[in-house]
């Protein structure tokens, strides 16, 4: 009988694809009752789709795996295929959530994300949305966060790298976004802290 594994870090998740079975994520938080219906729902959908790997992410305990796959809320569901996303669903929709894990199992998902794989553009304005949606879930899951070019051990710039310093020397715990990485997230902080320039 297939069960829910739970994911504690990338590699988790890193060694499900590579093992040549689709995957879905499941990302969920304590807090959240929606969450626990879904994740009924995932147990019945490993039962019935024994060809699937379903993992469970806590979303602010694996931070690394919410911030890598985008996921700004929760319960929240990736679909992967060969090592890359195929398909994402936000919210309790179990019916919609079946019908992908269905296609998934079957090989029908595109190689894109949802939306993409289907041709449909997704405004601008929706997507401007989405960024502001997931910078403001990152600050509130850290105290302190640093949106920085490259990361603490190998900052890309100048003044990331004094932040970084100053953060050590003050003994701060804190995390950082690598913003070089998303092109989307860099211009979304622009607006959002209304600066027009940003490290």
């Amino acid at each position: 009988m297939a069960s829910l594994k739970d994911v504690g870090s990338q590699k988790d998740v890193d060694a499900a694809s590579s093992s040549g079975q689709p995957v879905v994520l499941h990302f969920w938080a304590s807090w959240c009752e929606p969450c626990k219906h879904m994740d009924t729902v995932m147990a019945q959908l490993a039962k019935d789709h024994p060809s699937v790997t379903f993992m469970r992410v806590e979303a602010e305990a694996v931070d690394e795996v919410t911030i890598k796959y985008e996921v700004a809320m929760v319960p929240a569901f990736v679909l992967i295929k060969g090592g890359k996303v195929v398909e994402k669903l936000e919210g309790a929709d179990p019916a919609a959530l079946s019908d992908k894990v269905q296609a998934l199992a079957a090989g029908k998902t595109a190689n894109g994300a949802a939306g993409a794989a289907a041709g449909v553009a997704v405004p601008a304005q929706a997507q401007a949305q989405d960024v502001q949606g997931r910078i403001k879930w990152l600050l509130a899951q850290h105290p302190v966060l640093l949106f920085m070019k490259g990361t603490a051990d190998s900052p890309s710039c100048g003044f990331s790298s004094k932040v970084v310093a100053a953060l050590r020397a003050l003994q701060v715990p804190f995390k950082t976004v690598d913003i070089l990485a998303d092109e989307a997230l860099r211009t979304g902080l622009k607006e959002f802290s209304s600066w027009p320039t940003y490290p």
